[in-house]
């Protein structure tokens, strides 16, 4: 598979889908966007964006412009990126982790070094560039919010399978692997996903039951993923629950006191023995050290006895 075979067929191919309708079409659409993917493979960029462009011609609701886009960022090729964007991020087509990141990560591009990522709003001196940046990070997070654990490498991801269930980890694993040395090619991009993800995820409230940009998250994202996923792999849940320290150290000091009222309740006597032999414990130690400090240092214990 060469380059000059890339061309050929993709010339053998333009001739043929005119004269071809229905069932034939579609055969030939499906041959060249595995052309396509080939030939991204192999590392020729510009035949797999000229086959892509045609895949996404001659059918629009196939997600050959999620490859045509990932080819683009490999170009370094902002503005088409952007123009792509700009066509298939529209409400009346299907969303997919692809558009909804790549937003995130040319807005990020664009936005530069920011002073505070995670931005307060309310604030004032906020950029239209910055509200536009967390807006669409909040946008990411709510259509698919396992993306950025991997994206941070904060949880490892496997090889990604054929097919992936929409919004849930198999699309996440599947875009983080092809899609994370674009971000690391972006300084502030990774910084600003990871300053803001956490705090767009506290801000979902009831994500199966209400979506602010999208329909509630499906919950049978996990069921799917667990099939198409290997079984090693450890398939993340949505929504995160996630239990701050503040709650974890009222729940153990509860927890300690409650014991403790028990043990008092059941075994009063032993309990009381064993005080009382604690104290004995520490009361002669400090009257040793009372009485030595005394002895060699009166006038720190004078000070000590009047304070």
């Amino acid at each position: 598979y060469t380059h000059t075979h890339v061309f050929f067929t993709c010339a053998c191919s333009r001739a043929c889908v005119s004269t071809c309708t229905g069932r034939n079409k579609a055969l030939l659409v499906y041959i060249k966007w595995r052309l396509g993917m080939c030939a991204r493979k192999l590392g020729h960029l510009k035949d797999a964006v000229r086959l892509f462009r045609q895949v996404t011609r001659d059918c629009p609701f196939l997600s050959a412009h999620e490859n045509l886009i990932e080819a683009l960022l490999e170009m370094k090729n902002y503005a088409d990126v952007q123009q792509v964007l700009s066509k298939y991020d529209d409400l009346g087509l299907p969303k997919s982790a692809t558009i909804c990141y790549t937003s995130v990560l040319l807005r990020a591009r664009s936005a530069g070094e920011l002073p505070l990522v995670s931005v307060d709003i309310n604030r004032g001196g906020v950029t239209n560039a910055e509200l536009e940046l967390v807006s669409s990070i909040s946008r990411a997070v709510e259509f698919n919010p396992h993306v950025p654990q991997y994206l941070l490498e904060q949880k490892s991801f496997v090889l990604p399978p054929e097919h992936v269930v929409k919004r849930g980890d198999s699309e996440a694993v599947a875009y983080a692997f092809h899609h994370l040395r674009h971000w690391k090619q972006i300084d502030s991009a990774l910084v600003v996903l990871h300053y803001s993800w956490m705090t767009a995820i506290a801000h979902l409230q009831n994500p199966t039951l209400q979506g602010r940009y999208f329909h509630p998250y499906p919950t049978s994202t996990r069921d799917g993923d667990g099939q198409i996923l290997p079984s090693h792999h450890s398939v993340s849940t949505h929504p995160f629950k996630h239990t701050p320290v503040s709650i974890k150290v009222n729940l153990l000091g509860c927890t300690l006191s409650f014991l403790i009222g028990l043990v008092l309740q059941t075994f009063p006597a032993p309990v009381k023995a064993g005080w009382l032999v604690m104290n004995h414990w520490f009361l002669i130690p400090l009257e040793m050290c009372s009485q030595l400090l005394e002895h060699y240092f009166p006038a720190i214990w004078l000070t000590l006895s009047e304070g």
